[in-house]
């Protein structure tokens, strides 16, 4: 996903700080937000979670640029609602990321689901997936370990 400059002045603007508070929510330097608000370089990728939990930022904005910027204040981000649930840190990042897909990749996610899944109720089997790559899943529930093998 790809944030431009004007969506960072957007949110560090709204959040009524500088550069130099906002960079040190997300942990770098006043420079660092300068050069992104600038386009002099991107805003990393490994820094939209922080940025959506810290400033709660709807992932759909990020993406498209249309609709509310932030979260209602009763309305919790989408890690937020996964641990609300008891899941775990891994589900909620998994989850977190899913909600940041656009429609085609979440389509692409659901049909992977929907192929894993199938496997697991059915016990230990071995399938092939569309590009050439078989899946393994042991068991018969789903909190089975499942392993991508490469052919």
């Amino acid at each position: 996903m790809t944030i431009s400059g004007d969506q960072i002045i957007q949110i560090r603007t709204s959040a009524k700080l500088t550069q130099a508070r906002f960079g040190a929510k997300l942990g770098v330097s006043a420079s660092a937000v300068g050069n992104w608000e600038n386009g002099f370089c991107d805003f990393p990728n490994a820094k939209i979670q922080l940025l959506i939990e810290s400033f709660r930022v709807r992932p759909e904005w990020l993406a498209t640029g249309e609709g509310d910027i932030f979260f209602a204040p009763q309305q919790p981000t989408p890690r937020e609602y996964a641990k609300s649930l008891g899941c775990s840190d891994l589900f909620a990042d998994v989850f977190a990321g899913f909600c940041m897909l656009d429609d085609a990749d979440k389509e692409k996610f659901n049909e992977a689901l929907d192929f894993v899944l199938a496997v697991a109720t059915r016990g230990r089997a071995r399938q092939e997936g569309r590009a050439g790559q078989s899946i393994d899943i042991g068991g018969d529930n789903y909190g089975d370990i499942c392993q991508l093998n490469r052919n």
